[in-house]
């Protein structure tokens, strides 16, 4: 059986060297490591720029199952201006204008609904540090691409 990747971060990724090129690469690796479904979310900059990766992974493996968790596809594909191509659009209600609670709701799903958390969490940030927590109760698998480059 495949195995599913949760893929989800925060939005400070402006300050540091990380762009869709990159993560492409990461992912490439997963996908070749045997995770076929990617699990992604739409409330921060990092899950855009996933999108964006995304968009380029599905040429390269058209096999890839790409989840997309939203509350209102019609608004994030209008900014984005892309066509839904193949991609799986999970919707689900989400509190208005609370934005932690969001991420905790969209984390918490991923990592239910996974085999690996790929993060991109400061763990100096509470709510953060809650999720990849609960991932590490759950046993879940976790590579923090922040820890990884601010050792």
């Amino acid at each position: 059986m495949d195995k599913t990747l949760s893929i989800i971060g925060q939005n400070n990724i402006t300050k540091l060297n990380i762009n869709a090129t990159l993560m492409i690469r990461f992912l490439e690796e997963e996908y070749k490591n045997g995770y076929k479904h990617f699990i992604m979310g739409t409330l921060s900059n990092f899950d855009c720029m996933i999108f964006d990766a995304m968009l380029i992974l599905k040429k390269i493996f058209p096999d890839l199952k790409v989840s997309v968790l939203v509350n209102n596809h019609k608004t994030y594909l209008s900014n984005k201006e892309y066509p839904l191509y193949d991609f799986n659009y999970i919707y689900y209600p989400l509190q208005e204008k609370l934005i932690n609670e969001n991420i905790v709701l969209q984390g918490k799903y991923m990592i239910d609904n996974s085999n690996k958390l790929f993060c991109f969490f400061d763990r100096r940030f509470v709510l953060f540090d809650k999720l990849l927590n609960t991932a590490k109760d759950k046993n879940k698998e976790i590579y923090n691409l922040y820890e990884i480059l601010n050792p």
